[in-house]
């Protein structure tokens, strides 16, 4: 069994799964935000991206400040 190792005060990086779940998108809209550079990610591998916990919280506040989902800069 393998399992992840996490440095004290560090929590485990997300997978596009568990942001789909969290933010109740799908896979698609979740790799477009991604892609985009709204959401940002690590690539895990060839073909598998991974979203920091922080990182999800900022772009949780992010949209509650801003739920139009429209850039005002």
């Amino acid at each position: 069994m393998i399992g992840i190792v996490i440095e004290k005060g560090h929590e485990p990086a997300l997978t596009v799964r568990d942001v789909c779940a969290e933010l109740r998108l799908s896979r698609n809209t979740v790799y477009a935000l991604i892609n985009s550079g709204q959401l940002a990610a690590f690539r895990a591998g060839k073909q598998r991206y991974r979203v920091e916990a922080e990182e999800l919280r900022r772009y949780k506040a992010a949209q509650r400040a801003n739920p139009s989902g429209t850039n005002n800069d």
